[in-house]
Formats: C-alpha cells, structure tokens, sequence
C-alpha cells in the first residue's frame, strides 16, 4: 500500500525532458560542425586526387599522341577538361577553383600545354569549399610530380623555382 502524503515519482516532468532535448541538441551541433570540417577536407583530398591522376594520365596520353595535349579550366562551367586523355572533371556545388596560377604569375590563360615528352608549365590550383576550407594541388611541369600543401606562401615559392 503506498504512502498517500509522499507518493512514489511516475514519470519525467515537461521541464526535465525540455532540458534533456536541449542538450542533446547542443551535442549534435557541436558534432555535426565537427563532422563538417573533416567532410570537406575529404571532399577536398578526393577532388585533388582526381586532377593528380587526370594529370597523369594526359600526360601519358601525351606521350604517345600526335598532337600536344592540353588541360583546360572552364571557370563558368566548373569544369576542368583533358584534351587527349578526353577526361572531365566536373566540380560539385560545394567545391570551387578559387585560383589557377601558371608558371611563376598569374595567368590570364586557362589552359596548360602538355608536350609529346609529357611536359608542362608548373601550375597550381586553389581548390575551396563554400565553408572556407582550402587545398592547393601544384603540379611540377617538367617532371609531374604532383604536391599537396595548405601553405599559400610555400606553394609560391615552389612556383618562383619551377617557373
């Protein structure tokens, strides 16, 4: 039989649950913006690693080609284009080229010449996501090695010596 002056506790009050949903809320906030970096850094790192092996390929392509190949930035289209490999890339929403620099400067052209022994200029691309993560991918003309760096000043550097 129970106690009618101090009767046994049967359920949460309304202000008890507002406060649990509050804090679970807060939690997932602060996870989700944790979780949303490291998606973009990924997109990213997946976007660089498509333009290192296109890179390759036309290089390859190339090679073996009558005719020199080419690599051009469609900054409208949000597209960048293989001539011989015939190989596209297209750029998600999220993601952008926010620069393209040729030789040691900026360039007013948007597309780098590959030779038929595989060469190009040294070039760089900056690639961003709408949130401001950034990525640059330069790519050494005369050998093709292909550089990751974070560092806008590091990657001018490395441009002043490949010219």
């Amino acid at each position: 039989m129970r106690n009618q002056s101090n009767p046994a506790r049967q359920a949460f009050t309304m202000l008890e649950l507002v406060a649990v949903l509050v804090m679970l809320g807060l939690i997932s906030a602060f996870g989700m913006f944790a979780v949303s970096g490291q998606l973009d850094q990924a997109r990213l790192s997946h976007l660089a690693q498509s333009i290192a092996n296109a890179d390759r390929k036309e290089r390859d392509t190339s090679r073996k080609s009558p005719t020199a190949g080419s690599l051009t930035f469609d900054k409208s289209m949000r597209r960048l284009r293989y001539e011989n490999s015939v190989h596209t890339i297209d750029l998600k929403d999220n993601l952008k080229i926010a620069e393209l620099i040729i030789g040691s400067g900026k360039s007013n052209e948007r597309s780098v010449v590959f030779s038929h022994a595989g060469q190009s200029s040294t070039y760089a691309l900056r690639l961003e996501t709408k949130r401001g993560a950034m990525n640059w991918i330069v790519v050494i003309g005369i050998t093709g090695q292909i550089l990751f760096s974070d560092d806008s000043n590091q990657v001018r550097s490395l441009l002043a010596l490949g010219g």
